[in-house]
């Protein structure tokens, strides 16, 4: 999976390499890579790449990642390519029985300060989908304070669960039933200073809806974000770069900054809140 984490600028959030005035702190996009046994090239002794990739089974890589750009969400027109993730029989690592495969960020720079934005776009297929009986654990920090996760959780009622849910200490804040070949971009807002996490989410062509969650204990290392997904004997759901349409403000009367504002099939609003707000390709971009 990859992530675009960027810095909340003067109060504002900028997530779309496509804005000028934005900052992106570190950039998860697979453009760069030939394909995914490029990861094979990061090591402890020679840490290159945007991932650190060692938390995996015994196959190839390409057992477990595949690049393409029909993996990719077709409205991210900044990235060449996406990857699909798949845990197979052999997906152990280090004699743990739950299945695993990680990409972490490789960067010094600081993802875990201030408040940062991190930033992807996810979908499944029907062709094996993630089991509905297990519990997948995507996009996660490594306390576990604020994750996706889907399926079953453990200790839950009944048997099997189909959502796809945003979690805050173990919590749920949001959920939906998780439909094939549904693009949901997402983005945690995180204030590591406040201690506060916010999550934002734009499904197909529906409304943005924000959920603000308090108390995440954000105490963290600067390579502790970790898109994937354990704990499932299918295969991962496809995940992509989050496109330039991604916005990180709920909807109101007026479409928000980087909100959608056209489109087919779209009945939103057409026009921006902000006076110096201006409609470009389809959606709204502030200066």
């Amino acid at each position: 999976m990859r992530f675009l984490i960027a810095n909340a600028l003067a109060g504002a959030a900028y997530m779309a390499s496509a804005v000028a005035a934005g900052t992106v702190i570190w950039d998860g996009r697979f453009n760069d890579l030939t394909s995914a046994t490029d990861l094979n090239k990061w090591s402890w002794s020679s840490q290159v790449g945007p991932y650190q990739y060692y938390i995996h089974g015994s196959s190839p890589v390409t057992s477990y990642v595949n690049l393409s750009p029909s993996y990719k969400n077709p409205a991210d027109t900044a990235s060449r390519q996406g990857a699909k993730f798949t845990l197979d029989s052999t997906a152990y690592w280090n004699g743990q029985n739950m299945r695993r495969i990680e990409l972490i960020p490789q960067t010094s720079a600081a993802i875990n300060k201030g408040k940062v934005f991190y930033h992807f776009s996810i979908k499944r297929s029907n062709v094996n989908p993630p089991a509905t009986t297990r519990e997948h654990q995507i996009a996660f920090f490594e306390s576990h304070f604020t994750e996706l996760k889907s399926g079953w959780l453990s200790g839950a009622p009944g048997t099997s669960d189909p959502a796809l849910r945003w979690m805050v200490n173990q919590q749920t804040k949001w959920s939906v039933d998780w439909a094939a070949d549904v693009w949901h971009n997402v983005a945690y807002e995180i204030d590591f200073s406040a201690n506060t996490v916010g999550f934002y989410v734009f499904s197909a062509w529906t409304q943005y809806k924000i959920r603000k969650g308090g108390g995440s204990g954000t105490s963290l290392s600067s390579t502790s974000t970790k898109p994937t997904a354990p704990a499932t004997p299918t295969s991962m759901p496809t995940t992509t770069p989050p496109p330039a349409t991604t916005s990180n403000a709920p909807s109101q009367p007026g479409q928000t900054k980087y909100g959608q504002c056209g489109g087919g099939g779209y009945s939103g609003p057409t026009s921006c809140i902000d006076s110096t707000c201006t409609a470009l390709n389809q959606w709204c971009k502030s200066f």
